[in-house]
């Protein structure tokens, strides 16, 4: 029974019922989107979870105070916020590999900059705190664009074993890139370090140029900005494990979130 696929059954939009048989881990492992899709997730996680310990560990010894750190995460954490509102109408609008692109991209230059500002010995605290609310807004972007574009790039067969396995890449980057992170800047020190993660970004995007979503992003009537925001309150109000769940993120970010910052 191990080996046996599974019957889902799932209804067409013409009415038509029809099975969805799961393509088993093996199968979904075997799968060329999918193993793209973890892989660049793997490069992308790996780059912010670089960022993260390289940026602690550089304005620290460049500042040696903690004022600076908790400016970082506030660098970070207010461009999140903003531009993660802004990123979830650009979803509906722009094309999700196009946002993934820039996302890397707009997190990947400044951490080039950093590099070669350090090798010039030209580097001061104020550009970390700039490169720290790239990382915030590509962080926005990034999210929002790869979890509503994951069932759209994977077979249907696989849709919910991908999304454990992608998990599994992003959480396997978060205790990878430390490791990577502390020997790079110990050995080889922090211009290595920023140039390092850009790399990664770069290869982010250079996966994502090959994916190819099976639906295509063709403008639609939208019917505001604002018109938007009130549906989504409309939405909120009458969802009441949404609310719950979006307050249980916002303490938890609140919270603990800051901490990543002032550890270093």
């Amino acid at each position: 029974m191990g080996d046996t696929s599974e019957s889902i059954e799932s209804i067409s939009g013409s009415g038509d019922v029809s099975a969805v048989h799961d393509a088993g881990l093996i199968g979904s492992l075997r799968d060329s989107s999918l193993q793209r899709f973890a892989g660049a997730t793997l490069m992308w996680g790996t780059g912010h979870q670089l960022i993260t310990v390289a940026q602690g560990y550089l304005l620290f010894e460049l500042t040696e105070s903690t004022l600076w750190l908790a400016a970082l995460g506030a660098a970070v954490g207010v461009p999140n916020i903003i531009v993660a509102v802004l990123g979830g109408l650009l979803a509906d609008r722009v094309p999700r590999t196009r946002l993934l692109m820039v996302g890397s991209t707009i997190a990947g230059l400044p951490m080039l900059a950093i590099a070669i500002l350090f090798a010039l010995d030209v580097l001061e605290p104020w550009h970390l705190l700039i490169a720290g609310a790239a990382q915030g807004s590509a962080l926005a972007l990034d999210w929002i664009a790869r979890l509503s574009l994951l069932p759209d790039v994977v077979p249907e067969n696989t849709l919910v074993r991908a999304i454990s396995i992608d998990q599994s890449a992003f959480n396997s980057a978060r205790v990878i890139a430390p490791l990577i992170g502390g020997f790079i800047l110990g050995s080889f020190g922090p211009s290595a370090a920023y140039g390092l993660t850009a790399a990664f970004f770069g290869l982010a995007i250079v996966i994502y140029s090959t994916f190819r979503p099976r639906t295509s992003m063709a403008p639609g009537p939208h019917a505001g900005i604002i018109e938007d925001f009130k549906e989504v309150g409309r939405v909120l109000r009458g969802n009441t494990i949404l609310r719950l769940n979006l307050l249980f993120t916002a303490v938890n970010a609140l919270m603990l979130g800051g901490l990543i910052f002032i550890m270093p």
